[in-house]
């Protein structure tokens, strides 16, 4: 069974990220996990100025 990323569908090859998604834990590519961060700190930075 190949693995999948849960918000693109990407089949995971290398690697996944672990990255919790409402109360689950859902594995996610490497891609994916990096704009989901860089938008959560992007959030972060507009709400404290």
């Amino acid at each position: 069974m190949e693995l999948k990323c849960y918000l693109c569908d990407a089949v995971l090859k290398a690697e996944g990220k672990p990255f919790k998604i409402g109360t689950k834990e859902e594995t996610i590519c490497v891609s994916c996990y990096t704009k989901t961060v860089n938008r959560r700190k992007a959030v972060g930075q507009d709400k404290t100025g």
